[in-house]
């Protein structure tokens, strides 16, 4: 019951809370300034007022205590989840700069290769996977975990035809899932997957996929008439709620695409949570910023990686 009711209370807004903890402060103050005056007119014998207003008072403080309590821990909470956001944004934008310069650096000094290159970008991604899951972890006091999805077509991505495999998952990952991605014998398809299909939907105006409940989710659709698809079997086991950007940039901002519209789409950010708590729908925008934040980063340093990546396999040939 109680913890319920805490999971409740969890949800109210903090602008509410901060405003209910200033009236809350004032009526502490006036009560016993008003209670003193009405007890008087009640009960003329000063013994009985004192014995009354000295409960009265005894009550009130400790309801003070309590609510002060809670406050310390609210701010101790933010302060926290302050601390863990500024150091793992700053240490995830520290590594993009310095792998991006390092990796360019041995390219021009004729030294990179495919298992260098490959060993870098992996294992900078899956750092930054590993700062993004701490960050929603102290947002939402859940258990969160991340992987990047890269698409295997080349240029332009039919949606029919388009597959993608997983590159690289967070630390925390489960096992049967980084099992799962090493015994995989086919393609994954965009098509067969509703997160990455509707993102790359042309009708779609909606440049992500958020669900805090994925499960009540795919229960709609059906109502709907239509289908959650999504490849991985019994998907529900790992995760149920999820949030996916594109890794992308405006075609127009890539040289020589010969394209003004629509987006050059190298992969997906992938965050998910087995707790229908950790996306919650009234923290929809904050939570796609983070996301988005962190993918315009991933974008450049894939798209290093795809360039160098050619030229050196280019040069085998």
């Amino acid at each position: 019951m109680f913890e319920k009711l805490n999971k409740k209370l969890e949800k109210i807004p903090t602008e509410w809370l901060n405003f209910l903890t200033i009236i809350s402060s004032a009526v502490t103050i006036i009560t016993p300034i008003v209670g003193l005056f009405t007890i008087k007119k009640m009960y003329p014998d000063k013994h009985n007022i004192f014995i009354i207003y000295f409960v009265t008072i005894c009550v009130l403080v400790f309801m003070l205590l309590i609510m002060s309590r809670y406050m310390l821990k609210y701010r101790k909470i933010l302060v926290e989840v302050k601390s863990t956001t500024s150091e793992k944004f700053f240490d995830t934008n520290r590594q993009f700069r310095n792998n991006y310069f390092d990796i360019d650096k041995i390219e021009k000094e004729g030294k990179l290769s495919v298992e260098y290159l490959t060993a870098k970008v992996e294992g900078m991604l899956k750092d930054s996977l590993d700062d993004i899951c701490e960050i929603y972890k102290a947002f939402s006091g859940q258990k969160v975990s991340a992987c990047i999805k890269y698409i295997d077509s080349v240029g332009s991505v039919e949606l029919d035809d388009a597959t993608l495999r997983t590159f690289v998952r967070s630390t925390n990952a489960d096992v049967k899932r980084c099992e799962r991605d090493n015994n995989l014998t086919r393609s994954i398809y965009i098509k067969d997957n509703s997160d990455f299909y509707e993102i790359l939907n042309p009708n779609n105006k909606q440049f992500y996929f958020y669900q805090q409940n994925l499960i009540e989710y795919a229960k709609n659709c059906e109502k709907m008439g239509s289908e959650y698809k999504n490849s991985t079997h019994e998907w529900e086991l790992y995760y149920k709620g999820t949030i996916v950007v594109p890794i992308s940039i405006a075609n127009k901002r890539v040289a020589f695409s010969g394209k003004e519209h629509c987006y050059n789409v190298l992969g997906f950010l992938c965050i998910d949570s087995l707790s229908t708590e950790a996306f919650l729908k009234s923290e929809e925008t904050y939570n796609v910023n983070i996301a988005q934040a962190v993918a315009a980063q991933m974008y450049i340093m894939l798209n290093q990686y795809q360039q160098y990546l050619k030229k050196l396999t280019d040069g085998c040939e």
